[in-house]
């Protein structure tokens, strides 16, 4: 399967179709790992070491690509959180599943940076039952939402530092 992205702020667009959505995430277990991991790449390496020790080879690729995707979703969300000005400043997710028989389901969240000790984690805490009750509560949405949030921190600091720290997330399952 696969989802449809759309984001947009303070002049930044970004639209994509069909990403692959992947499997699904357990919140409390991701959540754990990023607060376990420290700001480094041995801390990520050691992070995902637990769950490599009773894993097979062919998984452990595919754990520690997700773990990556975490920590860039979560370093990226840390980074917008601390640009200046950003203590107004937000990220908007608006999640829908489209239903033949009966009507879509459509869920939205709101994710203030002020107050935020550790965004990062705040904010996928915050996405997780948008996500859970759309059906896209999956790696691929992590993965999508990193690279948007990427793309829109790239965009930030490539233009006038007045911008705001605004944007909206739109998934389309």
């Amino acid at each position: 399967m696969s989802f449809d992205v759309f984001a947009s702020g303070s002049g930044f667009h970004f639209k994509q179709d069909h990403f692959f959505d992947g499997d699904g995430f357990n919140t409390l277990q991701i959540l754990n790992d990023a607060l376990m991991m420290e700001p480094s790449k041995l801390g990520v390496v050691d992070a995902a070491r637990s769950h490599f020790l009773s894993v097979d080879m062919t998984d452990a690729v595919s754990l520690l690509a997700k773990r990556e995707y975490l920590h860039a979703l979560t370093e990226t969300v840390d980074l917008l959180a601390i640009r200046a000005g950003s203590a107004n400043g937000f990220i908007a997710v608006a999640a829908k599943r489209s239903n033949s028989l009966w009507a879509d389901t459509v869920r939205m969240t709101r994710y203030a940076f002020d107050p935020g000790d550790n965004p990062g984690t705040e904010f996928i805490r915050a996405i997780d039952r948008t996500l859970d009750e759309t059906g896209l509560k999956t790696w691929g949405v992590l993965m999508a939402l990193a690279i948007i949030l990427s793309k829109f921190l790239d965009y930030l600091n490539s233009h006038d530092a007045s911008l705001s720290t605004m944007i909206n997330i739109s998934l389309t399952l």
